[in-house]
């Protein structure tokens, strides 16, 4: 259950919930070659931004399952050595904010 104001402003189960307001955010770390990944990455069809943060490619997606899947399929093809990927879970902060801005 989410309030503002002291109203429900939604409710369900978390995993509902989580579902509804996913984020749709992807991380990659890998230890060379970060522009390369990157600007690869960008040309994808699910992809909406790409770039990068320290050692770290942070990828926003318009549908996180076909962005995941694409990243794998050409990190799997061209042998990129990834040492970590991250598909990040929605926080609670996160859904709240999503919920009171719409």
């Amino acid at each position: 259950m989410l309030l503002k104001e002291g109203e429900i402003i939604e409710s369900g189960e978390m995993h509902v919930l989580r579902q509804k307001y996913q984020t749709a955010k992807i991380s990659i770390q890998c230890h060379e070659n970060l522009p390369i990944y990157r600007d690869k990455i960008s040309t994808l069809s699910s992809v909406r931004n790409v770039y990068i943060e320290r050692d770290t490619i942070q990828i926003t997606a318009y549908n996180i399952q076909n962005a995941r899947q694409e990243i794998l399929q050409i990190a799997s093809k061209e042998q990129w050595p990834l040492t970590n990927l991250t598909l990040h879970r929605t926080s609670l902060e996160d859904m709240f904010m999503k919920v009171v801005n719409e």
